[in-house]
């Protein structure tokens, strides 16, 4: 294994990107962290073209944590791989690597 991060090809949507933008201009992290953290998960959503985002953060101890997620369904799926200690953010985050 070289250890180069292989290059994902990605197209950014530059309409809906300045669009999402523009929605979400009110963002207040001291007032609503989670509300601006799942708001910033959404335009990642619209920026990478996907159905959603999720967040996760490893602890003091280096497991990872569940965060945040652009909707429900990819907040279920992050706090299963938190919980199973399994799935592609947990085995991306071990390999450091894309997965």
């Amino acid at each position: 294994m070289s250890g180069r991060v292989p290059s994902i090809p990605m197209s950014i949507d530059l309409a809906g990107l300045a669009t999402s933008i523009g929605t979400r201009c009110d963002l207040d992290l001291e007032r609503d962290l989670p509300l601006s953290l799942q708001r910033a998960l959404e335009v990642v959503s619209i920026l990478l073209g996907v159905d959603a985002a999720g967040m996760m953060l490893a602890d003091a101890e280096g497991a990872l944590r569940a965060v945040s997620a652009s909707d429900q369904r990819a907040q279920a799926v992050d706090q299963h791989q938190e919980a199973s200690g399994r799935g592609p953010c947990i085995a991306a985050f071990n390999r450091r690597t894309p997965v």
